[in-house]
């Protein structure tokens, strides 16, 4: 089997929490596990004080916003980190933030492979967005592979009502290890 190197971006990272922290956290330390190289590419945080958690390869950078409401910090650093970049596959985790949406407009010049993960456009139908929503149109068919987490929710009916045909359905899951010990009567 061929060890991947790969890069996950997202705007948030252990220590901070939350749902799509926990996501990438798990796929990032489970790829880990199976002997893949992973890195991923996060916010700064002072709070952070190591550059590897379980196995898995933490890069910050000091940036904050999005297209719509503006990108602030190293934004040229983390562009020249991508586009330089030694990763076979670079997955983008969520639209509407710094860690997707600085390398949107470069997509065309990033020649390793490139999966996005949309999970699920919440300000979709917010008028502040409609340029960025038409502009995303395009910006998804410049990834390999958009992965959506239901085939019914409104970021995969966006992708099919605009012909993005690179599209793949992969259900949110739970960890099998918080559920597989015996149960505690109190």
């Amino acid at each position: 089997m061929r060890h991947l190197r790969i890069l996950h971006t997202v705007e948030f990272y252990p220590p901070s929490k939350g749902g799509m922290q926990e996501v990438v956290k798990q796929l990032s330390e489970r790829l880990t596990e199976a002997g893949h190289h992973v890195t991923v590419a996060t916010t700064a945080m002072p709070e952070r004080i190591v550059d590897e958690l379980h196995g898995v390869k933490i890069i910050e950078f000091d940036i904050s916003g999005n297209l719509v409401k503006g990108l602030r910090g190293e934004t040229e650093v983390y562009k020249k980190f991508i586009l330089q970049s030694p990763f076979d596959l670079i997955v983008n985790f969520a639209a509407q933030q710094w860690a997707t949406d600085v390398l949107l407009p470069h997509l065309n010049m990033i020649k390793t492979k490139k999966i996005f993960v949309p999970t699920g456009f919440s300000a979709l139908h917010s008028p502040t967005y409609c340029h960025y929503f038409y502009n995303m149109r395009s910006w998804m068919k410049e990834y390999d592979m958009n992965i959506f987490h239901s085939n019914t929710y409104q970021d995969i009916q966006f992708a099919r009502s605009h012909h993005i045909n690179n599209i793949s359905v992969i259900p949110n899951g739970a960890d099998e290890r918080e559920f597989d010990c015996p149960a505690t009567i109190m």
